[in-house]
């Protein structure tokens, strides 16, 4: 899934919550390799649904990387929601948040995450300005700001829902 698709089909909270997640590494010499180490720093989020059969059908236990003791953790799953800190097994969670490329690679940030694409890229629509759209970005100040887009070309530091 790639980072659009990610940020679209969240709820804003969800995103936003994620976004803190990821900026807060910024002061740190660290760099992941890949998304979904990033996602080994998300927050425990055991979901939602624990009275909708459509959930109850998924829910099990899930495991989650602690990064309080750098530990890969179980958890109950509630079935829908929660975050990509969610791994089916053990093994998984290991590879993922426990590698040696990511406890050993500390180098000067370059993140692609969608959280450190600059804010508020307007897009390179020519046209007149009633064709924009509302939409919110990410700051560097870590809250949602409302901007308009030209709907071509700019980056995915950008939501259609408000946060």
């Amino acid at each position: 899934m790639n980072e659009n698709t990610r940020i679209t089909k969240t709820r804003p909270s969800q995103v936003l919550t994620e976004c803190q997640y990821v900026t807060r590494f910024l002061n740190f010499e660290f760099v992941a390799n890949s998304n979904s180490e990033l996602d080994c720093y998300l927050p425990l989020h055991i979901g939602h649904g624990k009275n909708d059969a459509n959930c109850i059908q998924h829910a099990d236990y899930r495991f989650y990387y602690d990064t309080n003791n750098g530990q890969c953790l179980t958890f109950w799953y509630l079935g829908c929601g929660g975050n990509a800190n969610n791994f089916y097994t053990y093994e998984v969670c290991q590879r993922t948040c426990k590698g040696e490329k990511l406890r050993a690679e500390r180098i000067p940030r370059q993140s692609t995450h969608v959280c450190f694409h600059p804010p508020a890229d307007r897009g390179s629509c020519i046209g007149n300005s009633s064709s924009s759209l509302q939409r919110w970005t990410y700051t560097s100040q870590q809250r949602c700001d409302k901007f308009m887009y030209t709907g071509c070309g700019g980056n995915e530091n950008r939501c259609v829902e408000i946060f």
